[in-house]
This record gives C-alpha cells, sequence and structure tokens, in this order.
C-alpha cells in the first residue's frame, strides 16, 4: 500500500517556498495584523459580517480579505476565496505569515448523525483527515485537533448567549460527491458528528504553525441514513449562521 504524502520524510523538512518569502518578494504593504481571522465560505454571511462590523478591505489574499472596524481591527474576516481543503491551507498559511495567532472556520457542515437537525450548532474538536493538505503538514495519524483554549473560548461564548451546541469530530473529505453510506455508517460508530471540506486542512496547519484553530457549524443537510436531505428552509440556517458570527466576534473583540 503506497503511503500518503510520497515522501514521508518531508515532515521534518521545511517547504523551499514560505508565505513569508512570497510575501516580501510581492513587498505587500499592508496593516498590522488582527489578533483572529474568520474563514467564511458563504458570500451572503461574509456580506453579512461585513456591513454589520464595517470591514475595511486588505489587500494580497485570494478573495476578499478585511479587518472589521468596530473591532478595533483586533478581527478580521476573509471570504469569496472557495472551498476546499488546499485554499483553506494557503490562506491559513498567508495569515500567519501577516502575524494573525487565532483562526475560526464559520460555515455549513452536513451531519453524519440522525441526533443532529439542521439548524443544529457543531463545534468541531478534532477532523477525520480525509482530505489531502493535512498530510503535507503532520505524520500520519487518522485525526488532528482542533485548540483546545480556543475551541474552550468559542464555547463559553455560545452558552452565555444560551445557544445549544454539540462538540465532537468532523469528517473532512476532497469529495463530496463520493460520501458513501459504508463510509457513514463506520463514522458514526466512531462517534463522528459532520462532515465538511475544510477543518482538517485548517486545524493542521495551525498546529504545525503552532497557532490556534477551531471550526463552528451550522448543519445545513443530513446524509445520516444514507440518503441527502437538504434543509427545508435555509432561510433559518442563514439566521442561524449570522446569530452565530455575531456572538464570536463579540467575544473575540474585547
Amino acid at each position: 500500500m503506497t503511503s500518503f504524502p510520497n515522501t514521508l520524510e518531508k515532515h521534518g523538512q521545511p517547504g523551499i517556498l514560505t508565505a513569508k518569502e512570497l510575501d516580501a518578494y510581492r513587498q505587500t504593504k499592508r496593516p498590522f495584523p488582527p489578533q483572529t481571522m474568520i474563514l467564511c465560505y458563504q458570500p451572503t454571511l461574509f456580506q453579512f459580517a461585513q456591513k454589520k462590523f464595517k470591514g475595511k478591505t486588505v489587500h494580497g489574499f485570494f478573495g476578499e480579505t478585511v479587518l472589521l472596524k468596530k473591532c478595533d481591527n483586533r478581527v478580521g474576516i476573509a471570504g469569496h476565496f472557495g472551498i476546499g481543503a488546499p485554499v483553506t491551507a494557503v490562506l491559513a498559511e498567508d495569515f500567519i505569515a501577516w502575524g494573525v495567532k487565532q483562526l475560526i472556520i464559520l460555515g455549513i457542515a452536513g451531519s453524519i448523525t440522525p441526533m443532529l437537525q439542521t439548524g443544529g450548532v457543531v463545534i468541531a474538536e478534532k477532523a477525520l483527515r480525509d482530505e489531502g493538505a493535512s498530510h503535507h503538514y503532520l505524520p500520519p495519524q487518522k485525526y488532528v485537533s482542533a485548540s483546545s483554549t480556543l475551541t474552550k473560548q468559542v464555547q463559553q461564548a455560545l452558552a452565555q448567549q444560551n445557544i445549544s451546541f454539540t462538540t465532537g469530530a468532523t469528517w473532512t473529505t476532497d469529495a463530496p460527491y463520493r460520501e458513501t453510506a459504508v463510509e457513514v455508517q463506520n463514522y458514526q460508530q466512531e462517534g463522528v458528528l459532520t462532515v465538511e471540506m475544510e477543518a482538517a486542512a485548517l486545524f493542521a496547519v495551525a498546529q504545525y504553525y503552532d497557532v490556534q484553530a477551531t471550526a463552528v457549524f451550522c448543519i445545513s443537510d443530513s446524509v445520516a441514513n444514507g440518503r441527502w436531505q437538504p434543509a427545508a428552509n435555509f432561510t433559518y440556517i442563514q439566521k442561524q449562521l449570522e446569530t452565530l458570527t455575531e456572538i464570536v466576534i463579540n467575544s473575540l473583540k474585547i
């Protein structure tokens, strides 16, 4: 059986090109970095946060990155950059090279357990590494953990606002159209709650560079019963995401 990545010895080696070197080559002029960057995969949610907290554009990143004026620029949010583990890893590298110390995913995920209904909130404490990017940062291991300190901070912020949530594992995959019933059954038995495309990559990059990362998801659909069941009302999902975004950002700006 072929190992992945192909050269396991790479984990102890630095990359030839680093985000800091590329940034220096481009001679990018940026303001002082925020403490925390939020990665937002839904364009409407990005627009909501930008309007609510008065975002100011920072150039030089994939998609669009803004610093939030109402947070005294201590929090930034990124959007319009696409989806998936590779772009998440690249953005995380660029933000860390800028000086960001905390990274948070705020978005949607599918449920793989009948216990979770659409609109439910899940905070990922670890991610099953069924994508490619994380394996180039960390040696082979089934799961990669979120940062316990940042995860607890987000948990406390939601609890203080009486938002119900579940904490557990998420399954990160590169192939959303290849989620199979046998995988869902296996991961249900392991206690995995959700499926998405980015968390494992973010957690791995954060762990590699010794910064903090976590992920907060709103359940948008389910494959728990071996068939796809989308939310009956996505407007509710959007409102739930907006509520989560406000709570998390307000907890970070202090």
